[in-house]
């Protein structure tokens, strides 16, 4: 059978009534004729099957490989000269790494069609070097943390019994666990591409980086998750600032590559964490591609844990637009809820995925559609993001029409409350600042033309003596210069008259 026999035999099997019923609300058209409902050892719902058949172009890729993708989604011959070079020749840094590009799209993603695939192509300008880009943007391996007492120590948390990085503690009861940075899903420009989801030096070693006050400091991989789980109970439960950890982020790469049962031995160690009251899993496979991978016995797993524990686990989402909700989506979230865990999505804001920076009127349709669609498959909208672009910035969103955006569809009295994200968040080296529409009466800007950057200033207010209100602290942010979008100085000066 192929592709879409394969598929049509995998939904006509796991489509219960509920299911359509949610399909119908989200209007996602389904054929359930039954022509064949055999379906072989490599089934449409297995994940290696599509690890195996998915576009994956690399330096040892031919023509015919890339000709493959170019007959699926069109790009421009320059465009298409360019895709083969970062990833055929790759590019060579200032401190000497030669890195190449990592490409994959996987077959779910290619059937879903070109507003899906485009998601995985990296823009023209990738690896173009300009002022904003940067190897580590959210400062998880050479940042400095805001764990309270410990303020400006190293991000990192290295292992005292070798140089392994056990994870990231920006701030003070969360620990950031990332296992492998490696993720064969190929999100375009993913905030850790340099780390290894996308980006790869030419002799594929162990990357490691070296970090003041903490010396040389070891990328986690699949073969060391073990040892790193054990580690970072230990760290947890005997040090100062790991006591303070209650709530730990699972990711990666891609976390769910790693098989059930080295998931099921992370989760023995994590048992033994003291203070341990929250799991978090973030997960590109529900929606980029392979949502077969949250079976049922990794969901079996998670549940025994969090009954014998008490510890709360959630799905934390990632996702682009309201394309990527399939009724492949659909059918695992109804497979997570009935374990009992809630699904959380996370959006990072990219221009001409879900943000059209020459259309805003198309923004708020795009956006408030994704928000409508997600509540209707029983998936909390959570979180938007400014996202981070180490490589290119075709996809970079401006705070400014981010702001505008945000008081129309969050804090204006038009959409449900349901349909709401929690939160807008932007995600740089000194942490989150969480924005609102009306921060644009408070943030100050200021052009900086011979670096092509505008530098903004973010304050956050918080309790003063008697309630008189203070300004706790002001973030400083800097974006790249975007002619006819964020290079107006006076831009900000209507919101402050």
């Amino acid at each position: 059978m192929g592709f879409f026999s394969k598929r049509k035999a995998y939904l006509n099997e796991n489509i219960d009534d509920k299911i359509q019923f949610i399909l119908n609300k989200l209007e996602i058209p389904f054929d359930n004729s039954t022509e064949s409902n055999q379906v072989n050892d490599e089934d449409w719902g297995e994940t290696d099957f599509h690890l195996k058949n998915r576009i994956h172009l690399t330096r040892q890729s031919n023509n015919e490989m890339f000709n493959l993708l170019f007959e699926i989604y069109e790009l421009s011959d320059v465009h298409k000269e360019r895709l083969k070079e970062i990833i055929k020749r790759g590019i060579e840094f200032k401190n000497g790494e030669h890195f190449f590009y990592d490409f994959s799209v996987l077959p779910l993603n290619i059937i879903l069609g070109l507003e899906v695939i485009k998601y995985f192509i990296p823009p023209i300008d990738y690896f173009t070097l300009n002022s904003t880009n940067q190897e580590d943007p959210y400062g998880i391996i050479k940042g400095k943390t805001r764990s309270k007492g410990f303020v400006n120590s190293p991000t990192a948390i290295k292992s005292n019994h070798s140089n392994l990085l056990l994870g990231a503690n920006k701030f003070t009861h969360s620990l950031l666990f990332n296992i492998d940075f490696y993720c064969p899903i190929g999100c375009s420009d993913c905030y850790k591409a340099r780390m290894g989801t996308r980006e790869f030096t030419s002799d594929f070693k162990t990357k490691s980086f070296m970090i003041e006050s903490l010396g040389e400091v070891i990328s986690p991989t699949k073969n060391t998750v073990i040892e790193q789980a054990k580690q970072t109970v230990m760290w947890m439960n005997n040090t100062e600032r790991g006591k303070n950890i209650h709530d730990i982020i699972i990711s990666g790469g891609e976390p769910l590559m790693l098989p059930n049962e080295t998931i099921k031995q992370v989760l023995e160690d994590f048992r033994k964490a003291e203070n341990l009251k929250v799991l978090r899993i973030c997960t590109g496979t529900l929606f980029l591609g392979m949502p077969f991978r949250i079976d049922n016995e990794l969901l079996r797993l998670l549940k025994k844990f969090s009954n014998e524990t008490g510890i709360r686990i959630t799905i934390q989402a990632h996702i682009g637009s309201y394309h990527m909700i399939s009724p492949e989506s659909v059918i695992v979230i109804q497979r997570i809820k009935r374990y009992g865990f809630n699904i959380f999505a996370q959006i990072p804001i990219k221009n001409g995925i879900n943000f059209f920076l020459s259309d805003p009127q198309k923004t708020i349709r795009e956006l408030s559609l994704l928000m409508h669609k997600l509540v209707i498959a029983d998936v909390e909208p959570y979180m938007m993001i400014v996202d981070m672009h180490p490589s290119t910035n075709e996809f970079y969103v401006p705070i400014e029409p981010l702001l505008q955006v945000w008081g129309d569809l969050v804090e204006s009295h038009d959409y449900p409350g349901l349909e709401k994200p929690r939160t807008l968040s932007m995600l740089f080296e000194q942490g989150n600042i969480i924005l609102s529409g009306n921060s644009l009466f408070a943030i100050t800007k200021e052009i900086d033309t011979e670096n092509l950057l505008v530098h903004y200033q973010v304050p956050r207010v918080g309790i003063g003596e008697n309630w008189d209100g203070s300004i706790k602290e002001i973030f400083k942010f800097s974006e790249s210069l975007i002619v006819g979008i964020n290079d107006n100085p006076n831009s900000l000066h209507k919101f402050k008259s």
